[in-house]
């Protein structure tokens, strides 16, 4: 017999499907909810116009990275990208992020490597990790703005999410769309998946789809690709190619585990990788817990890195994430880098 946990995820499981299917899909149950999407809509330009009144602008150019669409677009793997780029054209960026879901209660607060992903929220985890760049967590953008700027850590801000926090001036704004699910339905909140109506896209810098959808009326600028790169062991941090991986599964049946607003994207990258896996979906950003692998504990379990960041400290010989990279294109990197440049030109002569 179940138990009211499993129970209760099954119900959130059903929900969220739902909901997904109302946003992305064929149902159409969630247009009866256009009454409270234009309540949202006017409270939303409301707080625009709140937090435009008296914003922060730091003399130093401030690069926003987010989307319009509620959950996972691949924010995390284009602000990785954009960061490595910068480094390696000279700059000295930083991270500011929200610190979505994290137990840590003083801010601003910067991230060590060594933090755990509870402690200050699961992409800001990974993104120290991975980057060894000053991360800085605030669900006051602007404030931890100013301690980086205070602090003198870095020549250029990035920040993961937040363009729709307006209390932070930026120079830079970089929208990115999932090429599959793109704005599904077009509505915003709760009658669809739209954070700020669809026009929003018009006035940002740039709009990159993850991914090339088969056909879109939407404009953008650029397509990012997320090309896997390895496979890493958790409890080890040993990483084999592919291939290797591949072959040691020799047959077996992985189960893949994710808790992103997407997780069908990855499923669908191990399925293209030839593995054969058993998909296990959770709620975007799920709290995992030792409890969460033991019934999964037969055999190799797969999830993304930003799931194992969360799992690291827990994990078995068995568990393994999918590492990534996304790939660019140069008329996106070139513009952006001759922008940066631009802008800091303009700082240093005011």
């Amino acid at each position: 017999m179940a138990s009211t946990k499993e129970r209760i995820r099954g119900l959130r499981n059903r929900i969220e499907a739902s909901v997904n299917e109302a946003w992305y899909g064929k149902a159409r149950w969630s247009r009866s909810l256009l009454p409270l999407s234009l309540v949202y809509r006017q409270l939303a330009r409301v707080n625009q116009n709140r937090q435009s009144v008296d914003f922060y602008r730091p003399d130093l150019p401030v690069v926003v990275v987010g989307n319009i669409v509620a959950g996972g677009a691949g924010k995390t793997p284009l602000v990785l990208a954009l960061c490595e780029l910068l480094q390696a054209n000279g700059w000295r960026p930083a991270v500011l992020s929200r610190g979505y879901g994290a137990d840590c209660n003083r801010f601003p607060h910067m991230v060590n490597p060594k933090d755990s992903a509870g402690w200050v929220g699961d992409e800001p985890a990974l993104m120290a990790r991975r980057l060894r760049i000053p991360v800085c967590i605030d669900p006051q953008r602007a404030r931890g703005a100013r301690f980086l700027r205070a602090q003198r850590l870095c020549d250029v801000i990035v920040c993961d999410d937040g363009l729709q926090h307006y209390a932070l001036a930026r120079d830079i704004e970089i929208a990115v769309v999932d090429g599959q699910r793109l704005l599904g339905n077009r509505l915003c909140l709760p009658a669809g998946p739209l954070r700020e109506p669809a026009e929003r896209l018009d006035s940002v810098d740039f709009v990159v789809l993850n991914g090339k959808p088969a056909a879109t009326d939407l404009h953008y600028d650029s397509v990012m690709h997320l090309r896997p790169q390895a496979f890493v062991q958790l409890k080890t941090g040993r990483e084999l190619e592919l291939g290797v991986f591949r072959e040691e599964l020799s047959g077996q049946i992985a189960t893949a585990v994710t808790g992103i607003g997407n997780p069908q994207r990855f499923f669908s990258s191990l399925y293209d990788l030839g593995l054969g896996i058993k998909e296990h979906p959770l709620p975007d950003h799920h709290d995992f817990r030792p409890q969460d692998l033991l019934p999964l504990a037969n055999g190799p379990v797969i999830m993304t890195e930003k799931d194992a960041v969360k799992c690291v400290d827990f994990a078995t010989d068995e568990c393994w994430y999918l590492k990534i990279a996304a790939e660019l294109d140069k008329q996106l990197t070139e513009a952006l880098l001759a922008r940066v440049r631009q802008l800091a030109e303009q700082f240093v002569e005011s």
